[in-house]
């Protein structure tokens, strides 16, 4: 097991960026979850953006290849921040940044190893942007146990500091012509002079809101410019004062 807990990592070094794949287990076990973490090691002044980079940027994305049998979740990103440069806003992420995806595995497994791999697409900036790619790959052993790696253990504390919370908020929405109005319910307790609204989807709305925060923690109005009428209310992450997590708008 040492020489296979050796092998479980993959790394590749790019202009200002070292991108890392880690996986959760020592091995994949029939039947149970597990996860892979993208760990991006950004040069200091340097950032990579969100899944929805704001007005411009690439998203950072993954695309995943794994034996038969295998389903693989949506990615989970951290909580991003806002960065105004000359009225452009942008949706991004600096330091230490983990992207965590889930596994499920078969409950039948007739192969001694599994191979996760996976195409990352990002763009890294400063004064100017790189676009970049990387291809990461693990063969990981089939056992009929497994315990968390120790790389893991570090990954998931990184991630689970600015994880968006998944309760907190309640949101509502209406629509005005080629605007919406989201009104968001602060939780108990807030804190700081703003909240900012991130919207998932770009081609919906491609730049966060910020707004004062209201007085007493009542409901933030967030007035957002909508490329066209969503279904139901818009998603995102609403970050509130200086809170590194923020909470999720579903």
């Amino acid at each position: 097991m040492l020489l296979s807990l050796a092998l479980l990592q993959a790394t590749v070094t790019r202009p200002h960026v070292t991108i890392s794949l880690v996986p959760e287990h020592t091995a994949i076990v029939a039947g149970m979850p597990t996860r892979v973490a993208l760990r991006f090691q950004v040069e200091p002044g340097w950032h990579v953006y969100w899944k929805n980079p704001g007005e411009s940027g690439v998203a950072t994305t993954a695309n995943w290849t794994t034996p038969a049998g295998f389903a693989v979740g949506p990615m989970l990103y951290p909580t991003p921040s806002r960065l105004d440069v000359a009225g452009v806003v942008t949706h991004v992420h600096e330091g230490d940044v983990v992207f965590v995806t889930p596994v499920a595995t078969p409950l039948k497994l007739r192969d001694r190893t599994a191979l996760l791999a996976t195409r990352v697409r990002y763009g890294v900036c400063k004064d100017v942007c790189y676009p970049g790619q990387a291809t990461l790959s693990v063969s990981m052993p089939v056992m009929t146990d497994a315990s968390r790696t120790s790389a893991w253990l570090a990954v998931d504390s990184t991630f689970e500091a600015v994880r968006p919370r998944e309760k907190g908020v309640t949101a509502g929405f209406t629509w005005n012509g080629d605007r919406g109005i989201l009104s968001v319910v602060m939780p108990p307790g807030c804190q700081g002079e703003t909240a900012t609204f991130f919207p998932d989807d770009r081609d919906l709305s491609p730049a966060a809101v910020t707004v004062p925060m209201p007085r007493g923690c009542g409901p933030a109005q967030f007035t957002i410019p909508l490329r066209e009428k969503p279904k139901g209310t818009p998603r995102g992450v609403v970050v509130v004062g200086t809170d590194r997590k923020g909470y999720e708008v579903r």
